[in-house]
């Protein structure tokens, strides 16, 4: 009966390849290998594997061919990498959306400015500069604000002044007289 060439366990074949087995061992391997091309090629490949095994120990590496062949592998493997803009080109495209959000988009009909710089006030609007106590919240401030019908036009200054303005006179006179009178305002000056 033919021996089977799938036979041959891989502990066998490297011993084979190492010189570790019997001699009576050896000849049958070296029978089957000349009649059947998978032993041969069994062989072969153990033959192989033993020299990268003792090339490694050796500590040479997989050697160029081996690396290569990783590399290969390893490119295989990689994503494709998209497209890439030139810096001038991305360059380019931030300051175009930076002028078209400050200079086009404004100029659209029927757009009113999201806000408008103090330095650009009226002039004539009656203001009150006003200093507040240390120990004055933020909700006590936006309160009393409310009550008087004010809005910050300015401030704090570097001597903590707020400029309040008002949309006339008379209403810039009551808030006076309020303000004057409230326990969180330390100062209050029509300007």
């Amino acid at each position: 009966m033919a021996e089977e060439p799938d036979a041959l366990p891989d502990e066998v074949l490297v011993g084979y390849v190492r010189g570790r087995l019997p001699e009576a061992e050896v000849a049958r391997i070296t029978r089957l290998a000349a009649e059947s091309p998978e032993v041969a090629a069994g062989i072969a490949l153990a033959r192989g594997l033993a020299a990268d095994v003792d090339a490694e120990a050796a500590g040479q590496g997989p050697g160029a061919l081996g690396w290569a062949r990783i590399a290969r592998a390893l490119d295989a493997e990689a994503p494709a990498r998209p497209a890439r803009w030139p810096l001038w080109q991305m360059a380019a495209a931030a300051v175009a959306a930076v002028l078209v959000s400050q200079v086009a988009v404004p100029l659209l009909p029927g757009r009113e400015p999201a806000y408008a710089p103090v330095s650009e006030g009226s002039a004539s609007a009656p203001e009150i500069a006003v200093a507040f106590a240390p120990a004055a919240t933020e909700s006590e401030v936006r309160a009393l604000l409310r009550a008087v019908g004010a809005e910050v036009v300015g401030g704090p200054s570097a001597v903590g002044l707020w400029s309040l303005g008002f949309a006339d006179a008379a209403a810039r006179d009551a808030a006076l007289a309020r303000l004057a009178g409230d326990p969180i305002v330390e100062s209050a000056q029509a300007e």
